[in-house]
């Protein structure tokens, strides 16, 4: 599930990426191809559905972090109801106490987190990724010699 986790946020930054240069020059450019709106709408669904699917995956995981929490507890409990001085309850006590003392965190292979912060990483990175675009297309236009036609 963390792969596609990846691949989805992957795909999902990828058209956010297409969909950003396509505006800026739609926005930037005097003559452009009609074609292109019915490429920024495609794009648009697409981003939609991306970022739909990577909401419903950070739910899911921070929902099994939530729930990872009572593990450790309810384990506790269960060892009160087993027989007095055996090995089965002390071995029991002491993976709950393991259990309880950790906490569960799910990532993206050991490099961030996936919990609700990814979107706020997610909105930071299409912004600075719009401004770096804008700026560099912009300059592009800049240095282009004028047609006289």
């Amino acid at each position: 599930m963390i792969i596609i986790f990846v691949f989805k946020t992957l795909y999902l930054l990828k058209d956010i990426d297409v969909l950003t240069k396509d505006l800026v020059d739609i926005f930037y450019t005097p003559n452009f191809d009609e074609n292109r709106h019915t490429r920024i709408i495609v794009y648009i669904i697409w981003c939609t559905i991306d970022t739909a699917f990577v909401l419903l995956i950070i739910f899911a995981y921070s929902r099994i972090e939530k729930e990872s929490i009572k593990i450790g507890p309810l384990l506790i409990r269960q060892t009160g109801r087993m027989p007095a001085h055996s090995l089965i309850r002390e071995n029991v006590t002491y993976f709950a106490l393991e259990v309880a003392s950790r906490k569960f965190k799910l990532t993206a292979s050991g490099l961030f987190p996936i919990n609700f912060e990814i979107i706020f990483l997610i909105a930071g990175f299409c912004a600075t990724n719009f401004a770096v675009l804008t700026q560099a297309h912009i300059m592009a236009l800049q240095k282009q010699p004028e047609n006289c036609s």
